[in-house]
């Protein structure tokens, strides 16, 4: 399975305008915020080598949607350009299939409610950005691209709840012309194939680029039950090329 679709991708064949990488030994607040609803939900430093981020739903009158997200304070990717989206991710729910989750997205106006519905309800029907998500009452990842009302979701088949870190990735470039944008999706150095696909069809969505706007980085999820839910981020980056 090939590391991504194009070798010869802008994504890593040219220098980064900007970058930037957080192997979570601390919270970066001028980089990041909280999105958080419930008063007792918290992003902090938990005891783990190399340095994790807990990323906690709340657990005082825990209820069921609450959620907390880690999110770039400002909306700093856009689809004008090519760029690249990565984590190192980890959950378990607290009961089964109980839980939403996002490992690594874009999305802007990115707000807790408005990133994954309630009631395992998914990404919202009208947005700009990307996610590798998994919602309330399912089991597996799915990818999602967005420009506005046009959207393309995909099962990867991929079991999302798990006691293990995962490497999440999203690709992005601009296609020849301008006028239209490629998302590629990894999880664990392999890219994404479709569930439903008999012939390891890799999952890859073209955008239509006209009215793109900015997007904030973001991961964390939201509860599916009255019980909180935990995150775990062990390590995030994001890059935009020249």
């Amino acid at each position: 399975m090939p590391q991504t679709l194009h070798p010869n991708s802008p994504v890593y064949g040219l220098g980064f305008q900007a970058a930037y990488a957080d192997h979570c030994f601390g919270l970066d607040t001028d980089v990041f915020e909280k999105l958080g609803d419930n008063a007792s939900s918290a992003i902090a430093v938990t005891d783990a080598s190399g340095g994790v981020l807990r990323i906690a739903t709340g657990a005082t009158s825990a209820a069921d949607n609450d959620g907390c997200y880690l999110a770039t304070k400002g909306e700093v990717i856009k689809m004008d350009r090519s760029f690249v989206l990565k984590s190192k991710f980890r959950y378990s729910e607290a009961g089964a299939n109980v839980a939403s989750a996002v490992a690594i997205g874009c999305m802007n106006n990115a707000a807790v409610g408005a990133i994954l519905a309630a009631n395992g309800g998914g990404p919202a029907g009208n947005f700009c950005g990307a996610m590798i998500y998994k919602v309330d009452g399912e089991t597996t990842w799915k990818c999602v691209s967005s420009a506005g009302s046009t959207q393309y979701v995909d099962d990867t088949g991929i079991t999302a709840a798990s006691s293990e870190m995962a490497d999440f990735e999203i690709q992005f470039e601009v296609l020849p012309g301008g006028a239209y944008g490629r998302f590629v999706f990894l999880i664990d150095g392999h890219v994404c194939t479709k569930a439903t696909s008999n012939l390891n069809e890799p999952i890859t969505h073209e955008v239509p680029l006209s009215g793109a706007t900015e997007m904030n980085v973001l991961c964390g999820g939201q509860t599916g039950s009255a019980a909180e839910e935990v995150f775990y981020l062990d390590a995030i980056a994001f890059g935009v090329t020249t």
